[in-house]
């Protein structure tokens, strides 16, 4: 018996145990789910070819079991065993061979568990019947089976050239998996009586996969939901309560009469906290301590009588009972005010507040005391980072100098517009495909070669196509076009934010008589501006 064994044989044994002495629900559970294998390495080329790994939709389904921690408790032990599919698939979507043919990659690791979760879960009570539940805990997975699938077609006509199939290896050596997963997971959802719905996320902590020809870590990640309804009763027999207060009637001073807690179990018709059948004033609320009744309070201060040395005149509780004594008139009481004798605001503690520059902020908070500023800048005038004559907050560039007349932004060279429009209407795709042609290169070179040499520069690419049979089609290919540009001029060192690109679904414009056969409604156009 190995370690792991030896792990889940103690916390099966404890959980039996746990079950045999307490109040226990059982249930059945089921729901679908996304699960993905997270994997992380540092092969070069990994960040380009992640994006073509994509979760497995699969379900779950199952047992379980819900022990409370006591009778009264919201906290709740809550193990289950259920059958779930897990994995990622593959589809780096078509490859060129050595003679240009297209082919069709498709692979498949569909790998399948036994699951023991072990939940904590607390349950709120949202009504009668309903409650809100979360909670989580860690999660044993036990391999149980799945198929790993490999095929590669021909694109053109569906021809089938390699293809494999074959059952997950257990072990710990290249291209296996490891017979025990540890994970994590969580829920969250409502109890509906019986029936309950969740929404689950899992994520494993150990490598679950060794990778044949590198290193890197493999975890299962799962996020879906859950619906399951509980069966019978649950055990354990509640206490006696004759009167329905929810007070057993052993800690019920007044078991055949409804009462409250407060009153251990005995009626209180004014809720003053004192039982009827001690209390005087029984439909007036009263203190305890004056046997339930009212003490009165002459002034209507809120400082009873017996604690009033003010009993005809209101006060505050502070003074027992008296005026708040206010010599300047400012609001705040002599003992709190640091200038009792001259008004002033609260906020300053009765003193008033200096402010040489007169622009409104104190100069205990003002940054410049003796130039009229703003709050924004604590007092501090507006500042002009360019030194251009347009303050920060007129100025488009703050930071790069620019005449007025352009919003503080410098002004794009002629040159460099007729560069850019000119290096747009010479861009060439591939026939009916997102794929630049390879004489466009050059032409986008001139273009990153402009936008490192004015870094204030931003480029918006926007392409229009019309050269598929509907405009669906059009727009999704004009966006693919336009963001292979973005893509290549990205690659080249400008950044991604300087960057924007848009597709269009382009209609068909007359033909141009100077251009016979020309379709003009297809084409690229580029726009510069200021950051």
């Amino acid at each position: 018996m190995n370690k792991h064994q030896i792990r889940i044989f103690i916390i099966l044994f404890l959980f039996s145990q746990s079950i045999l002495h307490a109040q226990v629900k059982f249930g059945i559970l089921a729901g679908p789910h996304s699960s993905t294998i997270f994997e992380s390495n540092s092969v070069p080329g990994w960040f380009n070819v992640k994006g073509f790994y994509s979760s497995r939709f699969s379900f779950h389904g199952g047992i379980t079991f819900d022990v409370p921690f006591s009778d009264k408790s919201p906290v709740h032990f809550q193990p289950s065993l259920m059958y779930s599919g897990k994995g990622r698939k593959f589809e780096p979507g078509t490859i060129k061979d050595t003679v240009d043919r297209n082919h069709y990659v498709h692979q498949q690791q569909f790998i399948n568990y036994l699951d023991l979760p072990l939940n904590i879960i607390v349950k709120l009570p949202i009504g009668k019947t309903s409650r809100f539940i979360f909670g989580g805990g860690p999660q044993f997975s036990f391999l149980v089976g799945g198929k790993e699938t490999t095929k590669v077609n021909e694109e053109a006509p569906g021809t089938l050239i390699v293809g494999d199939e074959s059952k997950p290896q257990k072990g710990s050596g290249g291209g296996q998996y490891k017979g025990l997963d540890f994970n994590l997971n969580g829920l969250i959802g409502f109890e509906f009586g019986r029936t309950f719905l969740t929404f689950n996320y899992s994520r494993g902590f150990n490598n679950a996969y060794t990778a044949k020809n590198y290193d890197a870590t493999f975890r299962n990640v799962v996020v879906g939901g859950t619906v399951g309804i509980f069966f019978g009763k649950q055990k354990g027999a509640k206490p006696r309560d004759r009167d329905k207060d929810g007070i057993p009637d052993d800690e019920d001073a007044c078991p055949t009469q409804a009462g409250t807690a407060a009153t251990k179990g005995c009626p209180d018709k004014d809720n003053d906290g004192t039982p009827d059948k001690t209390d005087k004033c029984p439909d007036v609320a009263g203190p305890v301590n004056n046997n339930g009744c009212p003490i009165p309070d002459r002034d209507k201060d809120g400082v009873p009588d017996d604690q009033d040395k003010c009993p005809d005149v209101a006060g505050l509780q502070i003074y027992d009972g008296c005026p708040i004594p206010d010599k300047d008139g400012d609001g705040v009481n002599d003992f709190e005010d640091r200038c009792p004798t001259v008004p002033g605001p609260a906020s300053n503690k009765g003193c008033p507040i200096v402010d040489a520059d007169k622009d409104g902020i104190p100069d205990k908070d003002d940054k410049c005391p003796n130039q009229p500023g703003v709050a924004k800048y604590n007092g501090c005038p507006v500042p002009d980072s360019d030194g251009d004559g347009l303050n920060d907050d007129n100025d488009k560039c703050p930071y790069t100098k620019g005449p007025k007349e352009n919003g503080g932004c410098p002004e794009i060279k002629k040159d460099v517009l007729d560069k850019i429009e000119t290096a747009a209407q010479q861009l060439k795709f591939a026939p009916q495909k997102a794929d630049l042609q390879a004489a466009s290169y050059k032409i986008l070179d001139q273009v990153v070669k402009l936008l490192k040499q004015n870094p204030s520069l931003t480029l918006t690419i926007n392409n229009y196509s019309n050269v598929l049979k509907n405009a669906d089609a059009n727009q999704k290919l004009a966006v693919e076009r336009a963001n292979n540009v973005m893509a290549y001029i990205g690659l080249q060192g400008i950044d991604w934010s300087r960057m924007k690109a848009n597709g269009y679904a382009a209609e068909i414009e007359a033909a141009n008589p100077a251009q016979p056969g020309k379709n003009t409604g297809s084409r690229t156009e580029f726009k510069i501006a200021n950051q």
